[in-house]
C-alpha cells in the first residue's frame, strides 16, 4: 500500500497529472472516512435514563381477562432503530398468590420478569404477563409495570393497575 502511494506521488518532470490525483484520491479516502467516523463512535455512550425513556412509549396496563388476574401493557417505540424491551410486572401485597404456568419457585415471587422482547424503529408489541392465582380473595392487589429500554432501568415509565 505504501509502495504503490510513493510511486504516485514520485517526483517527475510532468508535475502532477489527473492519473496522480486519482491515484492519491483513491488512497485517502478511506482515511478521510475513518477520520470521520472515529469522534462520532467515541461521542456516543451509554443511554442515560431521560434518553431511554423517551424511545418508549407504554400504554396504561390493562386486564384484558374479565375472569382471571392478567396484566398487559402496549409499548411503542419512538426511536429510529429497534429498541429492547424488559418488562417486569410486581404484585403488591406479595405473598398473595403465584404466578399460573411459571415453574417454583419463581412462581411465588412478588415480580415476574418478560422475556426481552426487540420491537421495531416505528413499531409497537403487547406484552402480556402470566396469570396471577390468589390464594386470598379478600385482598386487593396492585401490579406494578417496570421498564428496562436497552440495558436502561426506565423508572419514569412505570405504570401500576389495581384489581379487586
Amino acid at each position: 500500500m505504501t509502495d504503490t502511494l510513493a510511486r504516485a506521488l514520485e517526483s517527475d518532470n510532468n508535475g502532477l497529472d489527473r492519473r496522480k490525483l486519482l491515484k492519491i484520491g483513491v488512497w485517502a479516502a478511506p482515511v478521510v472516512v475513518l477520520a470521520t467516523a472515529a469522534p462520532a463512535a467515541a461521542a456516543s455512550g451509554p443511554l442515560t435514563e431521560q434518553q431511554a425513556a423517551a424511545l418508549i412509549t407504554p400504554s396504561a396496563p390493562t386486564n384484558p381477562s374479565t375472569d382471571k388476574k392478567v396484566v398487559a401493557v402496549k409499548v411503542a417505540v419512538n426511536g429510529t432503530a429497534a429498541t429492547v424491551i424488559v418488562a417486569t410486572v410486581s404484585v403488591s401485597p406479595s405473598g398473595q398468590g403465584t404466578w399460573k404456568g411459571v415453574s417454583a419457585p419463581a412462581n411465588a415471587q412478588p415480580s415476574f420478569i418478560a422475556q426481552p422482547v426487540t420491537i421495531p424503529a416505528g413499531g409497537s408489541t403487547t406484552i402480556t404477563f402470566p396469570e396471577f392465582q390468589r390464594s386470598n380473595q379478600g385482598h386487593q392487589l396492585t401490579f406494578t409495570v417496570s421498564f428496562t429500554v436497552n440495558g436502561v432501568q426506565v423508572p419514569s415509565r412505570t405504570q401500576s393497575l389495581v384489581l379487586s
